[in-house]
């Protein structure tokens, strides 16, 4: 068998994806996650570089970004603060509100809440 003398590999480009919040219409918010759509099945499935992330806000956050993202189906969903569940010892998460978006490859995306 011969050396390999040359090995090209193809990245894709990654995306970035900035949410603004508007605290005057959602005053409870205090998180943001953003989750990769069927992450089992469909076009993310091999390999899936990314599944979700949540991010807390802060007082003065009007904006959040996330980045270093691959292309593929999303969904971003604004949550209140957890709130403790006595008998199971866990919490309670409520999404406010939710989207779902498509990011194409390289894309930079501004998404309002």
């Amino acid at each position: 068998m011969g050396k390999l003398k040359q090995l090209t590999l193809k990245a894709e480009k990654p995306s970035v994806v900035h949410i603004a919040i508007d605290f005057k219409k959602y005053p409870s918010a205090h998180s943001v996650s953003l989750s990769a759509e069927d992450y089992s099945r469909g076009p993310n499935a091999v390999n899936l570089a990314y599944s979700s992330e949540s991010k807390t806000l802060a007082a003065d956050d009007q904006e959040v970004t996330f980045d270093h993202l691959p292309s593929g189906h999303y969904v971003i969903g604004l949550s209140e603060k957890p709130v403790p569940m006595e008998r199971t010892g866990g919490y309670r998460v409520n999404t406010i509100t939710s989207k779902s978006i498509v990011i194409p490859e390289g894309s930079e995306l501004h998404v309002g809440f």
